[in-house]
C-alpha cells in the first residue's frame, strides 16, 4: 500500500513538475518610450531634504523624456524595474543642440530609477553630455550620456547611463 501511495505521489509531482516547465511565466514585456512635448515645462516639487516629485504645466519649452521599463513576470513579487530620463530645452531655431553641465540647472536634466532598492527615486543630474540632432520634420535623434550620482549616505558607486533613441512629439504623461 505505501509503495502504491508513494508511485501516485510521485507521479502526480512529476506531471505538474513537467507542465510548469513546458509553459512559461506570463509576463509584461520590455517597454521603451522616446517622445518630447513643446509648449510645457517641468516643475520640481520638493516634499523633503533627498525626494521631489515631477510635475509639468504648460510653459516656453520643449521637454524630452525617456521612459524604459524591464520585463515584469508577474508571479514574482518585487521584480519590477523602470526608469527615466527627461529635460527641458528651449526651442531652438537650428538642426542641433548641445547640452553639458553648464546647462542642467536650467534643463532640469533629471534621473529616475523605481525599484524595490535603496536608490530608487528622481534625482537631477549634475554632469553629462546631451546632443540632439533634427533628422525629420518632428523627429530628433538624441545621444544622452550621464553620470548619475548615488543619494546622500548612499554607499553605491557613480555610474554612467547611456541611451541613442529618436524622440517624437508625444504625451509625457501616459
Amino acid at each position: 500500500m505505501r509503495i502504491l501511495f508513494l508511485s501516485i505521489l510521485l507521479t502526480t509531482a512529476f506531471t505538474c513538475f513537467s507542465q510548469n516547465r513546458e509553459q512559461p511565466m506570463p509576463s509584461n514585456p520590455e517597454f521603451k518610450r522616446f517622445v518630447f512635448e513643446p509648449n510645457q515645462q517641468i516643475i520640481l516639487k520638493p516634499y523633503d531634504s533627498l525626494y521631489f516629485d515631477v510635475a509639468y504645466e504648460s510653459g516656453d519649452y520643449w521637454v524630452f523624456k525617456f521612459d524604459f521599463r524591464a520585463k515584469d513576470v508577474i508571479a514574482i513579487a518585487d521584480d519590477e524595474f523602470a526608469e527615466s530620463i527627461q529635460f527641458q530645452i528651449k526651442p531652438i531655431s537650428g538642426n542641433q543642440f548641445v547640452l553639458n553641465e553648464a546647462d542642467f540647472a536650467n534643463a532640469k536634466v533629471i534621473y529616475s530609477r523605481s525599484c524595490f532598492c535603496r536608490d530608487s527615486g528622481p534625482r537631477l543630474v549634475q554632469t553629462g553630455t546631451i546632443t540632439g540632432k533634427k533628422v525629420g520634420r518632428n523627429k530628433w535623434l538624441l545621444v544622452v550620456e550621464l553620470d548619475i550620482e548615488p543619494r546622500p549616505g548612499g554607499k553605491s558607486d557613480v555610474f554612467t547611463k547611456k541611451i541613442k533613441g529618436y524622440f517624437n512629439p508625444g504625451k509625457l504623461i501616459y
